[in-house]
């Protein structure tokens, strides 16, 4: 017999053999208190960063202060009015000259001028060629951080003048400057951030789905670890979040993400400024796409209404349209109609009615079934797709209204050949889903059961069902276009002779008309 030498690691061994329990319960309370020192440790570097890109701003805004001051005294005209344009130019004609040796701050000030300009109607390009000059401040300063921020914003800036190739160029520059910053700088988090968003709003825009979902994915990650420096930052990346996640069709999470900007709405007492009425118009086009008008009409009555300092026929057209077409959806058409015929009595009638309000009167005119007055209103609300949209899923939409318009009118080769196409082109951009798909399935289900096939009519209501199940996150029962499409499977059945199929059918979508219409709507639906 040979025995084993008498080290301290036979000896370490031979103790945890006969202590097994208590060893495991010291090691799991070891590692536990290392991962709370780990953690305690990161969100301490994470305020200390914080605190300092606070004192950073306070600074700033200081300094913005004090050059505002000395442009109004030194180079606001005394003989007439200045306007907020004029004197933003005049700012940022003068910023290298009064920051001539301190680059980095003249960066910053410029960059903050022109985030300012951008405000002000007609002035994009001015905007953009200030943050140009801004960017040469920062290479000329050497400073890496607020190259790569100045980059981002001039991608912020490309991305709201419609320049997306531009943006998406820059955007790339600003994610290769940025891989020179060191993970402990204390602007790093910051720039990650606003990269990401600027990211998530390119692919708003553009439609890019898969990209729009991943950078909507990794902006809530961070926002569940850290918040931003300030509410309106921390309220702007929410409603990014949104509308990223609205692009992917993922309306539950884009209405969660809703959920976090509007208390920080409240605490801040902006629940009725602009950046309030983006919000809404953000939560309503989601519950819009997701064919919900009954939690749309919930949240106008309940959010809305009672913070808003004027009445709803004031809101600007792209929220007030928004309110129209939920009420009109919802069912409560005398709603809707009051508020279309107060806006229409306010516009100039020497003047095009606004496209968004085109298109709520057009969906207003599809509920009441009033055919004459949809085929008037076609061409503007199609428009208004190619208009407000870039994204090719929602541009498609323009198929839709011609589609709804034509059956609606009796034009069945006409509704068809628009479908047909609309289809098609949602096809060949396969990296998005559309919210239009649906739609238009609907429309050619309900042409093929009034031609009398309703073997195909109940296949093309299932495929989009199918459709909506593998690319819509949302609550099914909540959906208006799953009960549409569900009527036509019950009646298309019952022709059929599957008399249990129609009745399942039938009993769902009764319950999702009773969860988002009035009772009369719903009444009426299931009466066909």
């Amino acid at each position: 017999m040979t025995a084993q030498p008498d080290t301290t690691l036979y000896r370490a061994g031979k103790f945890v053999r006969r202590h097994r329990l208590a060893v495991g319960a010291s090691l799991l309370t070891t590692l536990a208190v290392i991962a709370a020192l780990s953690l305690s440790v990161v969100q301490t570097i994470e305020a200390t960063r914080q605190k300092e890109r606070a004192e950073q701003e306070a600074k700033l805004r200081g300094q913005m202060t004090d050059f505002v001051t000395h442009l109004l005294s030194q180079y606001a005209p005394s003989d007439k009015p200045i306007t907020t344009a004029e004197l933003l130019k005049i700012g940022i004609q003068k910023v290298p000259t009064v920051f001539a040796d301190d680059p980095v701050t003249a960066s910053r000030m410029t960059q903050r001028l022109a985030e300012h300009l951008m405000t002000v109607r007609g002035h994009g390009e001015d905007a953009l060629a200030a943050q140009m000059q801004a960017i040469e401040q920062a290479r000329k300063a050497g400073d890496d951080a607020q190259l790569v921020d100045a980059t981002s914003f001039l991608a912020d800036i490309q991305i709201r003048l419609a320049k997306t190739d531009d943006a998406s160029r820059s955007l790339k520059e600003a994610a290769d400057l940025l891989q020179r910053i060191p993970n402990r700088h204390p602007r790093r988090s910051e720039l990650e951030d606003n990269l990401l968003q600027d990211q998530a709003m390119v692919a708003t825009i553009t439609g890019d789905a898969p990209l729009a979902s991943k950078t909507a994915d990794a902006l809530v990650a961070r926002r569940n670890r850290f918040a931003s420096a300030s509410v309106a930052d921390e309220i702007a990346a929410w409603n990014r979040i949104s509308l990223a996640y609205n692009t992917a069709m993922r309306y539950s999470d884009a209405l969660a993400a809703h959920d976090k900007s509007w208390p920080l709405f409240r605490s801040a007492a902006l629940t009725d400024g602009q950046e309030a009425i983006s919000d809404h118009v953000t939560r309503l086009t989601s519950l819009l796409d997701a064919r919900d008008p009954g939690s749309a009409v919930r949240f106008i009555e309940e959010q809305i209404k009672p913070n808003s300092k004027v009445p709803l026929q004031q809101l600007p057209n792209q929220l007030l349209s928004r309110i129209i077409r939920s009420y009109a959806t919802h069912g409560d058409v005398a709603r809707a109609r009051e508020l279309l015929e107060a806006r229409l009595a306010s516009l100039d009638r020497s003047k095009p009615v606004p496209l968004s309000i085109a298109l709520a009167h057009f969906e207003l005119c599809m509920v009441q079934g009033d055919a004459t007055c949809t085929s008037k209103l076609e061409a503007e609300a199609a428009r208004n797709f190619e208009v407000a949209h870039r994204a090719p899923q929602l541009v498609v939409g323009r198929h839709w209204v011609t589609a709804s318009s034509a059956r609606a009118a009796g034009q069945a080769d006409r509704a068809m050949r628009a479908i047909e196409t609309g289809v098609r082109e949602i096809a060949a951009n396969v990296s998005a889903p559309s919210p239009y798909y649906a739609p238009l399935l609907l429309e050619r289900s309900r042409l093929q059961l009034a031609a009398g096939d309703a073997a195909l009519g109940r296949k093309s209501a299932r495929d989009a069902l199918d459709y909506l199940q593998r690319h819509q996150r949302y609550d099914p029962l909540r959906c208006l276009w799953r009960g549409d499409l569900l009527l036509v499977i019950a009646q298309a059945a019952n022709t059929l002779g599957a008399s249990d199929e129609s009745a399942v059918a039938r009993r769902e979508a009764e319950q999702i008309f009773r969860n988002v219409l009035t009772t009369a709507a719903a009444d009426t639906r299931l009466q066909r």
